[in-house]
């Protein structure tokens, strides 16, 4: 199976779990106080953060060496092993961060804790490195359906979402994909249990990467919640949940180079990346246009998700979606640049975003108080620094189409941020905008099914 063919299938599964966690979020949001509301999504929020800590070093750590076909049950146990390392760390943590919140928060975090120790002991990374995509693309799909159902049939029932429900639904999905896939997650704790060690270093180098993208995505709301702002940490989660379902849908499609790209760097050639050049520039338009799009389509996804059409909550929801395009160049860059063993470069622009938004949400904190919009810049001004910093990497996978994608992203940005803060112009800066972004869309399809010759990668020693 092909990159992108590869990259279809992923795309497709995650788009799925995309649209059903859509369709929660319109529910829950008529079934949950606002309050309560927030309280979910921010407890959403830490799992997400926790997940990746667990998951995302170790799974891409795993699938490398699946690829490489170097994994025998050693190696298994000692990856199981450093996964339940961090899940404990990461579950006691949670609990820790649920009981200092009060309130509802407990009730919303400890299922996900008891999941989060579940998951751990799944392996879904060793079918993916081998060709094998059902467990994976399973699992993202059925983590936003299975409570996607919980809560629309709370909805017709007339009755209340109680803030624990969405946590279960996470437990009854990682026990579906376990039965239907055989995934023997006992059998994998035995094994770690049996070698009680790990490559923990290599995997905290990956680990680090993906936590720091999650957290930076995560500070804004968990701040909010923390400052006893749930409302308005709802109303950023919400535009958070369509930013980071962009994100996780361009990730799934990178991945589908993975296996490929990784295979290439083990055999020591740069190879050829001229289809996975022609994608991202494909996805960098494609980003923007949506972007666009969803700017436009503000007050009727504020109704929509969140019943409310205020001017502050439409504001919030467009400088979230301004972030898409620049996350989206990062994030379609990070499975590939893995690959290829460059997770060190990955950190410094992870950690740097990170700082932007955590240091951005401070002040916003100290000059304006509890603000969503405030929150939300600090958010665009990450993902901005991020997708430029990374660029020189970017070079090594796509060439000089890279300036210009970085280039292209830093003006719609900019044009997307006035709009939200100016109402009067905004639909003739959008409308421009989605004129410019569509026509180079349609170049950018055009010579991706034209297969048309591309600039090669920029050889590393170049770079030095």
């Amino acid at each position: 199976m092909g990159g992108a063919r590869r990259s279809l299938v992923l795309v497709a599964g995650t788009a799925t779990g995309q649209v059903a966690q859509l369709l929660w979020l319109v529910a829950s949001s008529r079934t949950m106080t606002g309050h309560e509301l927030g309280t979910m999504l921010s407890a959403q929020a830490l799992y997400l953060t926790l997940q990746v800590f667990v998951d995302g070093g170790a799974w891409l750590y795993g699938a490398r060496a699946a690829s490489s076909s170097t994994v025998d049950d050693r190696l298994r146990g000692q990856i199981t092993y450093v996964r339940l390392e961090f899940a404990v760390l990461g579950a006691a943590g949670s609990i820790a961060f649920a009981l200092l919140a009060g309130g509802a928060m407990p009730s919303a975090v400890l299922p996900y804790a008891a999941a989060l120790l579940f998951f751990a002991a799944l392996n879904t990374w060793e079918p993916f490195g081998l060709g094998r995509h059902g467990p994976y693309v399973a699992y993202l799909a059925l983590r936003s359906i299975t409570p996607g159902i919980v809560a629309w049939a709370v909805l017709a029932s007339g009755s209340t979402q109680a803030v624990w429900a969405p946590g279960v639904a996470e437990l009854a999905t990682l026990l579906t994909v376990t039965l239907v896939f055989a995934l023997h997650p006992l059998r994998a704790v035995r094994r770690a249990l049996a070698v009680r060690e790990g490559p923990r270093k290599a995997i905290m180098r990956v680990t680090l990467c993906q936590t720091a993208a999650v957290s930076m995505v995560a500070v804004g709301t968990l701040t909010l919640s923390a400052a006893g702002a749930a409302a308005a940490a709802g109303t950023l989660g919400a535009g958070i949940k369509v930013m980071a379902g962009s994100a996780t849908l361009i990730a799934s499609g990178a991945l589908g180079f993975f296996q490929s790209i990784s295979r290439q760097h083990a055999d020591g050639g740069t190879g050829d990346t001229s289809g996975f050049a022609r994608a991202v520039t494909t996805i960098s338009w494609l980003t923007i246009v949506a972007a666009t799009v969803a700017a436009l389509a503000a007050p009727i996804v504020a109704a929509a998700l969140l019943d409310d059409r205020s001017a502050s909550t439409v504001t919030t929801l467009i400088l979230v979606f301004a972030a898409i395009p620049a996350i989206g160049f990062v994030v379609a860059l990070t499975s590939p640049l893995v690959a290829r063993h460059e997770e060190g470069a990955l950190l410094a622009t992870y950690v740097g975003g990170f700082a932007i938004v955590g240091l951005g949400g401070l002040l916003v904190l100290a000059v304006a108080g509890p603000s969503a919009e405030g929150m939300a810049v600090a958010l665009v001004v990450a993902d901005l620094a991020m997708a430029i910093h990374v660029l020189p990497r970017a070079r090594l996978l796509i060439g000089a189409r890279a300036r210009g994608i970085v280039l292209r992203t830093t003006g719609a940005l900019g044009v997307t941020v006035v709009a939200a803060f100016l109402p009067a112009a905004r639909p003739a800066l959008l409308l421009a905008l989605l004129a410019v972004s569509t026509v180079g869309l349609a170049l950018a399809c055009l010579k991706l099914v034209q297969r048309a010759p591309t600039d090669q990668p920029i050889p590393t020693a170049q770079l030095a």
